[in-house]
């Protein structure tokens, strides 16, 4: 890239700056000549129309004196181009510099997050450590609930059973008193 390139580049970043090149393309250009001195300054008053919005006939003014040398616009363009010169042999000294701070950064930064990241992994352990113990203990007292709940129910019911008579025995028992009671015969009263 250029020189003039880059000038143009960067006075094309800024308004002004691209008025100023517009300016100098124009002044520059073959459809005119300017017939400038160098370090001359034009001091004849010119004059411009300008009209009224009451329709009135156009007043005359007077534009200021003076005028644009093409010595002012180069030396212009050639302190501008000296300062990015300037600039860039700053920056050639500065950005190796800030380089190495910023990489020295970044390393500290990830040793700090590596430290803080190892922190939370170990308290993360720690919790997991717990909850797989209180879900064991949970396990535990759980069972030992179904446990009681099961006995309870086991000796519920055979307190049930064992205070309900057995039919089945109560039949039997029914044909022993019979059997037992048909060998002695209907009493017979003693006071006749």
């Amino acid at each position: 890239m250029e020189p003039m390139d880059l000038l143009n580049y960067y006075i094309g970043l800024n308004p002004l700056g691209k008025a100023l090149q517009e300016g100098l393309d124009y002044y520059t250009s073959e459809t005119i000549k300017p017939e400038v001195k160098k370090d001359s300054v034009d001091t004849a008053p010119a004059t411009t129309s300008v009209s009224t919005s009451a329709g009135n006939e156009p007043k005359k003014q007077d534009l200021p004196t003076g005028g644009v040398s093409g010595g002012d616009i180069t030396a212009l363009l050639g302190a501008l181009i000296q300062a990015q010169k300037e600039e860039a042999a700053q920056a050639r000294e500065y950005y190796p510099q800030k380089a190495a701070i910023d990489l020295e950064t970044y390393k500290q930064q990830l040793q700090l997050a590596e430290a803080a990241g190892l922190e939370k992994m170990r308290e993360k352990t720690s919790r997991d450590i717990e909850l797989q113990t209180i879900a064991a203990w949970q396990g535990v007292t759980q069972a030992q609930i179904q446990r009681d709940a099961a006995m309870g129910l086991g000796m519920m019911n055979l307190a049930y059973q064992s205070g309900m008579p057995n039919s089945a025995l109560l039949q039997s028992a029914a044909q022993l008193a019979t059997a037992g009671g048909q060998g002695f015969g209907t009493p017979a009263s003693v006071l006749k």
